[in-house]
This record gives C-alpha cells, structure tokens and sequence, in this order.
C-alpha cells in the first residue's frame, strides 16, 4: 500500500491526484509485532515450531480426523500478514496442550501411519512439553489479549491521535504488570528489558 513509486498508492494518485494516503494503524502494529518477534532467534524458533503443528495437520486428511476425534477443535493456520491469527494459534495450542499431546501420542502409537508421520508426530509431542517452548506458550498467551484489544482499537474508524496514544500507554502499562507480576509467568527464561 505504501509504495510511493510503485503501488496502489501511486496508482491511485494518478487517477485522483488530490487523494492522501493514510496510515492503518493496525497494520503497523503488525509489522512492529513482525519486527519485535523476529529479532529474538528463540521467538523467532517459537513461531516457526508454533506454525507447524496446523501445518502437520493440514497436510492429511487422516492426520486432520485423529485431531478432530482427539482435542475435536483445529488449529488456526498462521499468517505473517495477520498478526491475530498467531494470537488464535497460541490461545488454541495453551488451551489444548494436554490434549494436543494425546492426539501426537495417539497416532504415533496407532501403527496406522507411515514413518516420517511417527516421526514428525514424535518430535510435537516432545515440543510442546519442551520447557522454552511451553514458556514461551504461556508469555504469549498472556500478551496476546492485550495486542488484539490494541489492535481492534487500532481499527476503529474514529480514531484520532490521542485515543491512539493513550490506548499505546496502556498497552504498554499492561505489559509492564506481565513483567513485574513474576506469578504470571515461570521464571525458566530472562526477558530482555527495554
């Protein structure tokens, strides 16, 4: 959209030249949340391993009938355009866990697949008892809410500069109780401070 040269903003100038771009804030809260994760190698490994459980899933229709007789909810497949599809993906992996593992265990034990399924089901079932994993599976889920409150914010049509900065400021005021609330989260990892 931004491209200046190139894109549907251009375009769209050539045809109405008085016409102004405007910025979605909730697009850029997207790419700051692009941003912030990717430049973290164990967030950016939580991510990628956190993609492939819908992907394992979505590749079989065998596979998809075990998950849906087993933990009977599907995974949300994620989008690096969207971030609220990986807010969906986490709230369902930290919600279904225990049973996710159920349904890894019981098609690695049911000698009705082939053996990179075994396999492939094997290393899930150990992932998501993986402490990093599981630590980073919880940080989210308890941040993930307050990124999709600002988000939905972020999209209203209303929206002016000073409910953006005071919903910025509280956003980033419940993020600084995650951090001080050592209750809320296991203390396995350090979190980099600002």
């Amino acid at each position: 959209m931004r491209g200046a040269n190139a894109g549907v903003q251009r375009k769209i100038k050539d045809v109405y030249p008085n016409a102004h771009y405007i910025h979605c804030y909730a697009h850029q809260l997207n790419l700051i949340m692009q941003q912030a994760t990717s430049h973290i190698s164990k967030v950016r490994i939580f991510f990628s391993d956190l993609g492939g459980f819908a992907s394992f899933f979505s590749r079989s229709p065998k596979r998809t009938a075990v998950l849906d007789k087993t933990v009977a909810r599907r995974l949300p497949t994620s989008s690096n355009v969207r971030w609220n599809f990986h807010s969906q993906a986490i709230n369902t992996v930290f919600e279904q866990r225990d049973d996710l593992i159920q349904c890894f265990e019981n098609i690695r034990d049911s000698g009705d697949f082939d053996s990179n399924t075994i396999r492939e089901a094997g290393a899930m079932a150990m992932l998501l008892e993986h402490q990093d994993f599981k630590f980073f599976l919880e940080l989210f889920h308890h941040i993930m809410p307050l990124v999709d409150l600002l988000y939905a914010k972020l999209q209203k049509k209303n929206i002016d500069a000073v409910h953006i900065k005071r919903s910025i400021q509280q956003f980033e005021q419940d993020i600084q109780n995650i951090r001080l609330q050592p209750a809320v989260l296991p203390c396995t990892l350090e979190l980099p401070h600002p």
